[in-house]
């Protein structure tokens, strides 16, 4: 499963800025497309849950480049095996998830303990997962963008 962070990482290369309107700008590339993007923007500030964009990619960083450990989370679909890694920051209680193809899915709020929403998944979907250590170059990439996001 390291082959999501590694591709992640190969995404991070599309990720370039300066300032915190190019870093806006291009956080899209990091998702798996722009309209999902779009809508998870609207959606978190709808809820409260970010006061603007900026902060919305800052808190993808901020729980990227703290998480010790990963959830792998497996969804069967037909004969294929999908495969998401839910990254989680307790004290913030927010959540990114990244799936097979090293692209974001989702970043957002959780409003209940991530067990019990894994837990849920595994009740819907017949999912299962279970928890890993994130590698070193990953935290190393993460950190050093979070570390730029947070001066610009």
């Amino acid at each position: 499963m390291r082959e999501i962070e590694t591709k992640f990482i190969q995404n991070l290369t599309n990720f370039h800025f300066d300032n915190r309107n190019e870093a806006i700008s291009n956080f899209s590339n990091l998702w798996n497309d722009i309209d999902s993007y779009s809508k998870h923007v609207k959606k978190r500030l709808r809820n409260s849950d970010i006061r603007d964009e900026f902060e919305y990619l800052v808190n993808t960083f901020e729980v990227l480049s703290i998480s010790k450990e990963v959830f792998i989370e497996r969804y069967p679909k037909e004969d294929l095996d999908i495969w998401d890694r839910v990254f989680y920051n307790k004290h913030k209680s927010w959540a990114v998830i990244v799936g097979e193809n090293g692209k974001i899915l989702t970043s957002y709020k959780i409003r209940d303990d991530i067990i019990k929403v894994l837990e849920r998944h595994k009740e819907l979907f017949q999912s299962k997962y279970e928890k890993k250590e994130v590698s070193d170059e990953f935290s190393k990439r993460v950190k050093q963008i979070y570390k730029r996001l947070t001066r610009v």
